[in-house]
């Protein structure tokens, strides 16, 4: 994943309220106070993140980013990007992607003309259909895309890898949820709840 890299190394992390068994605020915050923190909010098996900085989870903005089933020691754990991004954040369409994939098909065509046993013409016509199609089809048009690539490239228009997460939510998710792991591990004692001990 190609996400923006965010820089939360002098934020601290600091319990705001708990309530054993229902509720743990944590918010993630410069020494100097509010102003780029995000409130990290852990409710019966539910993880919601909010404030300035704080992830628009998909398609509509939102004041928050929630994850369900989970919980702190999942949170403070090691995840993998894609795996962390996918509990919170919706994948959206992205023409510059969706042109890449068809630079890709356009690049494995002209390697499938270096086989012996391949239909030249055929190939050379179907490499020019999609550089047509590179130069014509309006990318900011998901649906015409996806169809134009069903219709000359294979039956299944999921196979066109044009969806990812977006790369500014991405990386603030991310910066976020390893900060918090950092601040758990280097003070497990003082910032651990009691009972998860």
């Amino acid at each position: 994943m190609n996400l923006t890299q965010y820089d939360l190394s002098r934020h601290e992390l600091k319990i705001k309220a708990h309530v054993p068994g229902v509720v743990t605020v944590y918010r993630l915050e410069l020494p100097s106070g509010r102003m780029e923190s995000t409130d990290i909010i852990f409710c019966l098996g539910q993880i919601i993140l909010t404030g300035d900085l704080c992830p628009e989870p998909g398609r509509t903005p939102t004041a928050c980013c929630t994850a369900f089933g989970k919980d702190i020691g999942w949170f403070a754990g090691n995840l993998s990007e894609d795996y962390l991004c996918s509990k919170f954040l919706a994948k959206e369409y992205r023409a510059d992607v969706a042109m890449e994939a068809f630079r890709d098909e356009i690049g494995e065509i002209r390697k499938q003309l270096s086989d012996e046993d391949c239909d030249p013409e055929d190939l050379h016509q179907r490499a020019l259909d999609l550089d047509g199609a590179l130069e014509s089809l309006d990318f900011s048009d998901d649906r015409r895309v996806r169809e134009w690539w069903s219709d000359n490239v294979c039956t299944d228009s999921e196979s066109l890898s044009d969806e990812h997460y977006n790369e500014r939510d991405g990386g603030l998710l991310v910066a976020i949820q390893r900060r918090f792991a950092e601040c758990i591990a280097a003070n497990p004692a003082g910032l651990w709840p009691m009972e998860k001990r």
